[in-house]
């Protein structure tokens, strides 16, 4: 997926590909293991969520929609199950969420969607994201290949 198609997408945070569901730029919430789409841990998930919309996201249901997602793709039904992603309405990101968004950007040389702001801070503060933005380098060969999709 590339930082265009995630523009273009109105603002999408959760892709479903055939391959997975990603999470930008390219943290995979829901993998093929052993020839069955499943997703990844609950707390995996969670914590990767709350860096860029903060602890507010719906948990429960980002999990109930990641579960449905794997499903879809595993029936072939990417359309179906990115639908379920966009259900969630993740279309707002938390202030650090954005200093973030833009500071991984940066350092994986790709450019970030737009997206709203919302108003609610997370714990980690505004002020230092640069711990939080090194937590992204191990995805940078995912990244690369999705913005190149």
């Amino acid at each position: 997926m590339t930082s265009q198609e995630y523009r273009s997408a109105g603002g999408r945070t959760l892709i479903a590909r055939a391959d997975g569901v990603w999470l930008w730029p390219g943290v995979p919430l829901a993998m093929d293991f052993d020839g069955e789409m499943q997703p990844l841990p609950e707390a995996w998930v969670k914590s990767w969520i709350a860096r860029l919309h903060g602890f507010e996201a719906e948990h429960r249901k980002v999990n109930h929609a990641l579960e449905r997602a794997a499903r879809l793709l595993a029936a072939h039904d990417e359309p179906g199950a990115q639908a379920a992603l966009d259900c969630l309405k993740l279309d707002r990101l938390s202030p650090e969420g954005a200093i973030l968004m833009r500071a991984v950007a940066a350092r994986l040389g790709i450019v970030p969607p737009s997206f709203a702001v919302g108003t609610r801070s997370l714990p980690w503060g505004i002020g230092n994201p640069g711990a939080q933005v090194a937590l992204f380098d191990s995805f940078w060969g995912a990244a690369s290949e999705l913005e190149k999709a």
